[in-house]
């Protein structure tokens, strides 16, 4: 039975509970008792009562099945995002290890690896990962010089402009924490002063990979 399905089952049980109250509660005014304390008033009101309070418990348990059902909805969609998103850095990190496997010369592959001395959880190492290259502390880029014979730009960023401070992701590792901690005044300007380079950094790559290379740049250059 499918979710909207047992939604239709139990939405429609309710009704009936409903109406069988209703029905109950009729059939007691028209009957106009005599004495309201006999057996029989007595199963009526019981009946009503309980077919009122079941389909309240019913449409209770809608609402939280929904709201539930709802919020898990979102979370396996966020985790499908992180997933596509882990796969197409996988994938971006495999393009870049055949570069350097089939470069015909020395290759140099820099990467970065987490470390328990850093002063966050092991578990969170994905996260800081991407907190990394988010706030520009570890650009991500490619440089291939057999580009230029193609008449290409040899270098490729392939990180996006940071997105978030670099004060953000230093923090979140010890090792930057207790300075901030020992001396305020000399870690706010040491951040200052970093957020100030990541920045200038990443200018200077995006001017160097947005070069162009070949015919028209030649043409230019006579």
């Amino acid at each position: 039975m499918g979710e909207a399905e047992g939604d239709r089952v139990r939405r429609n049980v309710a009704i009936l509970l409903v109406v069988i109250g209703l029905a109950g509660a009729l059939d007691l005014a028209l009957d106009r008792p005599e004495r309201w304390l006999s057996f029989h008033v007595a199963y009526e009101v019981g009946l009503v009562i309980g077919a009122l309070a079941t389909a309240m418990w019913l449409a209770r348990g809608w609402t939280s099945a929904a709201t539930a059902n709802q919020a898990l909805r979102r979370s396996l969609e966020q985790r499908q995002a992180e997933r596509d998103a882990w796969r197409a850095s996988a994938e971006q990190a495999l393009v870049a290890l055949r570069e350097a496997e089939a470069y015909p010369g020395p290759s140099l592959v820099l990467a970065y690896s987490h470390c328990i001395a850093h002063g966050y959880p092991m578990a969170d190492s994905l996260d800081h990962q991407t907190a990394a290259v988010d706030s520009g502390a570890w650009p991500m880029y490619r440089f291939d010089p057999r580009r230029t014979a193609m008449g290409e730009n040899p270098l490729k960023l392939d990180s996006k402009s940071p997105k978030i401070a670099f004060e953000q992701y230093a923090l979140s590792e010890t090792r930057f924490k207790m300075l901030a901690k020992v001396n305020p005044e000399r870690s706010k300007r040491l951040l200052a002063e970093a957020q100030r380079n990541v920045q200038a950094r990443y200018a200077m790559y995006q001017q160097l990979a947005n070069l162009h290379y070949g015919t028209d740049a030649d043409s230019e250059t006579n």
